[in-house]
């Protein structure tokens, strides 16, 4: 099906230099030159399906982990009771004060997913890597549908399916909502890209479809209506080659991506009232002030950039630092951002592919680079999911353009490649390591981090579930030292305590989280079994 998709004509923009591929106007002209067009197509599959599977050979043995999965999937009755009428009607009404979220696509996908499998991991684990690899082929397509440049999409496709910062998306059963809601993503540009080629209505509900469906598995499109803008002006060529052209047709192309934002605030605002029914609520400014959150979205931007050239201290949890950023790191990471930025902004009119993928980078990680702080965390890797994809096409484009210049050989240039692949694909073999049980994932989180509580937490979890009741209070007594009032490492504190028979410790540390989170039910459940046994039944 998606092999059909790509043999669509594709959208080749007249004035952008270096965005034509002489090898595909001349397989054009020729019919024979068709089937080998064809056949490079396909090469270029196999090769991508390939280098994923067996990059992430053998995610499919992996455990459930004990940080957000049991939500999602080992401890929630409503997954495990499968698809049903009734369910599909939850996914769709409720707002999870669990996890924060309204994602009822992604509800629906882990009660297929239970159905299928039940509680073997090994399935979950599958569709989460299935969905991955959807997500690269048609990547590929999308970009070589809208630019008709084969190897160039190609490439962005091989590096998004490699880079270790994408680990963590494909091997977290509890990320699927990032998998998923990039296949409708991309699948909106798909949708896009055919109707800015022959607009109609039809088309254009295509597109609504797909991202209503999209912010149904997850917020994050929310920006995608402002990328579609930014695809207008490259490669797609609807914005005009001049000032003029691009005066005269934005507001109209503004006005077409208006009705766009509609179900864009609807999802935004069920997604807001999930995270004030949460336990992990918004924070409010008076807790983190907007100067703060200034500071950690320059330096969570900075290390993005730096992560995607040098991916080492990938871990599952970045404790958010507060008020303790260094400053010097935060002039640094202002400085890199603005110095790219006046540099691609000196370039822009040559090389626009330069300001899209800079602009695609900075707008999709808005809504979760801690300006709207939701949960404990300063950044994450899979918030690079989708804006990697910005900062690939830019060095890939960019880095054809500078090869052309001075001449280098096809061979020079596909060795280069190949090495270059084979270190991602290498780097993200050794981070899908950490994955492979709980141990591995947090012991290394806390070896590449500093005041790791919920790292600290998860291990002492992991020591629970092996008996091991000492170097579970251990682990737990470090989290509620860095982190006196998260309930979670208190409670599991005196779930630890309440094993070891530390009836009346047990008692006071599952009350400290319920002074914190009255809504806490296990801390309420394994205090009334405390008091049910020391006889005080009221």
């Amino acid at each position: 099906m998606i092999l059909s998709w790509f043999e669509c004509d594709s959208i080749l923009p007249k004035n952008e230099p270096h965005t034509r591929d002489p090898n595909l106007i001349l397989s054009l002209l020729m019919p024979k030159g068709i089937d080998h067009l064809q056949d490079k197509k396909v090469l270029v599959l196999l090769l991508l399906a390939g280098t994923v599977l067996v990059t992430y050979m053998g995610v499919g043995s992996f455990p459930f982990i004990f940080l957000d999965d049991a939500a999602y999937v080992t401890d929630n009755s409503r997954v495990q009771q499968g698809l049903s009428w009734d369910n599909m009607t939850w996914a769709l009404t409720t707002l999870d004060p669990r996890t924060g979220n309204w994602h009822p696509v992604t509800w629906l996908s882990h009660m297929l997913d239970y159905e299928l499998f039940g509680l073997d991991p090994a399935g979950h684990h599958l569709t989460n890597l299935a969905l991955h690899l959807a997500n690269v082929l048609l990547l590929f397509g999308v970009l070589h549908r809208m630019t008709g440049a084969l190897w160039r999409s190609a490439m962005v496709a091989a590096l998004f399916g490699l880079h270790p910062l994408n680990v963590e998306s494909v091997a977290w059963i509890a990320e699927r909502k990032n998998v998923l809601s990039t296949l409708f993503w991309l699948a909106t540009l798909w949708a896009y890209s055919g109707y800015a080629r022959r607009p109609g209505y039809g088309r254009y509900l295509g597109v609504v479809g797909f991202l209503v469906l999209g912010l149904m598995s997850k917020q994050m499109l929310v920006t995608l209506p402002c990328l579609l803008l930014l695809l207008d002006y490259w490669p797609l060529g609807r914005l005009g080659g001049n000032w003029r052209e691009f005066r005269k047709r934005l507001p109209r192309l503004v006005a077409e991506k208006l009705p766009l934002f509609v179900p864009v605030v609807l999802a935004s605002t069920f997604t807001i009232m999930a995270a004030n029914s949460s336990r992990s609520s918004l924070v409010t400014l008076d807790v983190l002030p907007i100067a703060m959150r200034l500071q950690t979205a320059v330096v969570a931007y900075g290390l993005y950039l730096k992560k995607m050239i040098w991916p080492t201290d990938l871990a599952i949890f970045y404790p958010h630092a507060g008020n303790s950023l260094s400053l010097g790191l935060v002039i640094s990471a202002a400085l890199a951002l603005a110095s790219i930025s006046l540099g691609i902004g000196w370039t822009k009119q040559h090389f626009r592919y330069l300001e899209v993928g800079w602009l695609w980078y900075l707008g999709t990680l808005v809504p979760v680079i801690g300006l709207i702080q939701v949960g404990r965390q300063a950044m994450a890797d899979r918030f690079t999911y989708v804006p990697l994809i910005g900062l690939f096409i830019l060095l890939v484009w960019g880095a054809t353009h500078s090869l052309d210049r001075h001449q280098v050989g096809k061979g020079w240039r596909i060795g280069a490649c190949v090495c270059l692949l084979i270190g991602l694909s290498m780097c993200s073999r050794i981070q899908l390591g950490h994955w492979q049980n709980n141990f591995t994932l947090f012991e290394h989180a806390i070896q590449v981090t500093a005041g790791n509580f919920v790292a600290h937490s998860g291990l002492g979890s992991a020591f629970l579930e092996d008996g091991k009741t000492q170097e579970a209070l251990e682990q737990f007594s470090i989290a509620v030292h860095i982190r006196p009032n998260d309930e979670d490492s208190l409670y599991n504190q005196g779930l630890a305590l309440m094993r070891n028979q530390s009836s009346d410790a047990a008692a006071w540390y599952f009350s400290r989280a319920l002074a914190i989170n009255p809504n806490h039910a296990f801390a309420h459940n394994n205090l009334a079994t405390l008091r049910l046994e020391q006889g005080r039944l009221e």
